[in-house]
């Protein structure tokens, strides 16, 4: 073929274009010309796509693996350009032979690809080729397209005919004592897809599934049968394998291996939500209680991580006769990571056991937990300390709060002092602005000059919230008069956060304020000597502008006019933009 010219005359074509970028050297270019298949589809019409485009397209799938993946991803795209339905199945050629690729994403896309073109196929007229297209890819000896297929089967089975859906479950049965243990890995994974089809034809073949990977010898074979039984648990039939799922989840839960049993607490609640509350009671509880004192860290990890979740199928006489005794020695847990997992969960339990029950035993450990040396313990405390506030006045806690409060607002950590910047709207409206003027005003105001953006930017939505719930006339009072000396900060970038302050909040300051406060802070900032403080002056004017009502706002107008006309190209083009 000529550079240039298309397949059948004289033309300039798409298609030579593109054989040309598919031929460069940069696999960049390469994954960009593909990236326009539905462009010059588009372009050529159905008929070429088909007849030029997709035969070219099967002579691509020995490449690297990100090109590849960008591939299947267009190949997708293309099924809006190859004619309609009629022809969807076409595009199964290039996509099966993708499932034969090692590379992990490129088949997960393709498995996905193929999917949606046997959703847009006419499966009268074509099961067939879908049919030989799976059986292709399990009759091979690669793991691969054994994997693929582990994927496509559960997608496309409720798109075919009975007769294709029975041989469909004897094949997945197949893969399932498939003697390479990565295809029954496969074939575990997505076992719970198909599982939601379970019904009375199919339910022997495949609870024997599941009852083989309970035997598998392979860790990770058995890691993915948890979600199977989720679902099983939830297609139950009149309770008509109950008893199958309780066996189940008994051996899994007493697994020697450390990594089945932190599945199952992984998804304890999953199983309670399949379940019901009384066989959660019954067969979970305990287990639970189990893992919270498992002597992996990561399972008392993941068990306190689901504390909060599990407590909504439990009673107030539950939690404290079978699980508080537990989160004592939790709190005291060596590892951080556990005790950190705790503190999230804790608070979460005080509106379910009541108030005497908190203070007796809840609060102890919360108190516990309120000194931890581990700043990451007392921050996830605070996430939801309003369900402790709930039973119990925070004023009666202030004197144990606070000072751990002030602590982690000092913290080394920026992203400790960022979290808990979020925490002070809360406070303040649940203790009076008095809380916020006389305890942490500096402190406020020292983030705001936090060395680290992400701080500062945490204050600013800080002060938004508590403009937003203590209004303007505390601003205007207890915050701007703090604030104002930003406008002369040598460093630019505090006068910038000043700036950022007055655009976050224009809106929910009275005309007053914005005339008397924020005027004399905007005009003379208007002719500051860097050019991005001045632009971002001109974006402050444009919001409150519109909010004054006195002559502050012809004053505000002109300073952006002036700025309209200023040195800088960026500060003029935003003074001038609506």
């Amino acid at each position: 073929m000529n550079k240039g010219k298309s397949v059948s005359g004289n033309a300039i074509s798409p298609i030579g274009v593109l054989i040309d970028e598919l031929k460069a050297e940069d696999p960049k270019r390469r994954i960009n010309s593909i990236k326009s298949f539905s462009t010059i589809a588009s372009a050529i019409g159905p008929d070429r796509t088909r007849s030029e485009l997709l035969p070219f397209v099967n002579e691509l799938l020995d490449d690297e693996d990100e090109v590849l993946l960008q591939l299947a991803e267009s190949l997708s795209a293309l099924t809006d350009f190859i004619g309609g339905n009629q022809f969807a199945h076409l595009l199964l050629v290039p996509l099966e032979k993708l499932c034969y690729i090692e590379d992990v994403a490129v088949r997960d896309r393709t498995t996905q690809t193929i999917i949606k073109v046997v959703g847009l196929t006419d499966m009268k007229k074509y099961e067939e080729n879908v049919a030989q297209l799976i059986r292709r890819l399990v009759n091979g000896d690669y793991f691969t397209a054994k994997g693929a297929a582990c994927a496509i089967i559960p997608g496309v089975f409720p798109l075919c005919s009975p007769n294709l859906q029975n041989e469909l479950v004897r094949i997945y049965t197949a893969l399932s004592n498939d003697e390479t243990p990565l295809t029954r890995k496969f074939a575990s994974m997505h076992l719970r897809y198909l599982m939601k089809y379970l019904n009375s034809g199919n339910e022997t073949e495949l609870i024997n599934s599941v009852k083989t990977f309970m035997k598998d010898d392979q860790d990770f074979v058995k890691l993915y049968i948890v979600d199977s039984l989720v679902v099983l648990g939830q297609v139950l039939s009149p309770q008509k394998h109950a008893n199958n799922v309780i066996i189940f989840v008994r051996s899994l839960a007493e697994d020697p291996s450390w990594r089945i049993r932190y599945t199952i607490a992984d998804k304890i609640y999953e199983l309670g939500q399949a379940l019901g509350k009384p066989t959660t009671k019954s067969l979970l509880l305990p287990y639970y209680v189990k893992f919270l004192q498992d002597p992996e860290p990561e399972i008392k990890t993941i068990a306190a991580a689901r504390l909060a979740k599990l407590a909504e199928f439990l009673d107030e006489s539950d939690i404290t006769s079978k699980i508080v005794p537990c989160l004592g020695p939790l709190s005291k847990d060596p590892m951080q990571h556990v005790r950190a997992a705790l503190a999230e969960s804790l608070p979460s339990l005080c509106p379910i056991v009541g108030k005497k029950p908190t203070t007796d035993y809840i609060l102890p450990i919360f108190l516990t937990l309120l000194k931890d040396e581990f700043s990451e313990v007392r921050v996830n405390l605070f996430k939801h300390l309003e369900d402790l506030t709930k039973v119990i006045d925070l004023d009666s806690l202030s004197s144990s709060i606070l000072p751990a409060l002030n602590e982690l607002a000092v913290d080394k950590n920026w992203r400790t002092r960022a979290a808990v910047v979020e925490f002070l709207p809360f406070f303040a409206q649940k203790m009076g602005e008095g809380f916020l003027n006389d305890k942490f005003s500096k402190i406020l105001i020292d983030w705001l000059q936090d060395r680290i953006y992400g701080v500062r930017e945490a204050a600013i939505r800080c002060i938004k919230n508590l403009i937003d719930n203590l209004g303007s006339q505390w601003a205007e009072k207890q915050l701007f008069p703090k604030i104002i000396p930003f406008q002369s900060n040598p460093n630019y970038l505090h006068r910038m956060t000043l700036l950022f302050i007055i655009q976050s909040v224009g809106n929910l300051l009275s005309p007053e304020t914005l005339s008397k406060t924020i005027t004399p802070i905007l005009i003379p900032m208007s002719k500051d000597p860097v050019a991005n403080v001045r632009m971002h002056v001109s974006k402050a004017l444009k919001i409150v502008i519109p909010r004054i009502k006195d002559k502050s706002g012809e004053i505000c107008k002109k300073a952006l006019i002036q700025l309209t006309e200023d040195s800088d190209p960026d500060v003029k083009l935003e003074a001038r933009t609506n």
